[in-house]
């Protein structure tokens, strides 16, 4: 016989899952900002495996240049569905991945709000 988990701490495990996985997200964003040089290669295992710090100028995967916007809307509207959501999940490793998965649109929501070029569209 399982327990039932309350849909309030469904939701507050979703959205405390997903607030420390955009915490680590934006602090390891920052990271790399703060210490490698754009387009400039840093070996972690020889020639296997590097840093390498790059910008996206589109909305997603290079696709997109200028209509970033759309993707906030998108990314607020899935947060949102996610969020609506979690009081139906049934177990707890969906609960896990749909914060996983919280976390992961809240940082790009964050980039797309806050970074340059400007509010909705930014790209980091």
């Amino acid at each position: 016989m399982s327990r039932r988990i309350p849909n309030s701490a469904k939701v507050a495990l979703v959205v405390a899952i997903g607030a420390l996985i955009a915490l680590v997200d934006q602090l390891t964003k920052e990271a790399a900002i703060a210490g490698l040089v754009p387009n400039h290669t840093v070996p972690v295992f020889g020639d296997i495996l590097g840093w390498y710090l790059t910008y996206n100028d589109s909305a997603a995967f290079s696709i997109g240049f200028g209509v970033t916007w759309i993707f906030t809307i998108i990314s607020s509207v899935a947060l949102l569905f996610v969020l609506w959501r979690a009081p139906r999940i049934q177990t707890t490793g969906w609960l896990i991945l749909a914060g996983m998965l919280t976390g992961g649109i809240s940082g790009n929501l964050i980039d797309r709000l806050t970074r340059e070029p400007g509010f909705g569209s930014g790209q980091r």
